[in-house]
């Protein structure tokens, strides 16, 4: 029988300012020894920084190459900044939404 993992957590990561002409993302690349356990999809996203939680809700994960990219909502852009200025790193929580 195989095993489905439906939660992960993925932790210390830093997170990237993507600046791509006149528009600025933030994201954070998922290591590749993840792959196998992040398929390109829709997933529930949670965000840790020391104790606090951030709910981010529904994001997709992106392949760029053989890397896994999570886009962080823009309307957390102060809250990022912060964590980028203090150089945090963020420990994420993937829960993988099931298809209906």
């Amino acid at each position: 029988m195989e095993t489905v993992i439906t939660t992960l957590l993925i932790p210390k990561q830093k997170i990237l300012v993507i600046n791509n002409g006149r528009t600025k993302y933030y994201a954070v690349s998922i290591p590749a020894k993840f792959n196998e356990f992040v398929p390109n999809g829709i997933y529930y996203i949670k965000v840790l920084v020391k104790e606090k939680t951030y709910e981010i809700g529904v994001r997709k994960i992106w392949s760029r190459g053989n890397r896994k990219i999570l886009v962080l909502p823009k309307a957390l852009a102060n809250t990022w900044d912060e964590i980028i200025r203090n150089n945090e790193r963020i420990s994420i929580i993937i829960e993988k939404l099931q298809k209906s």
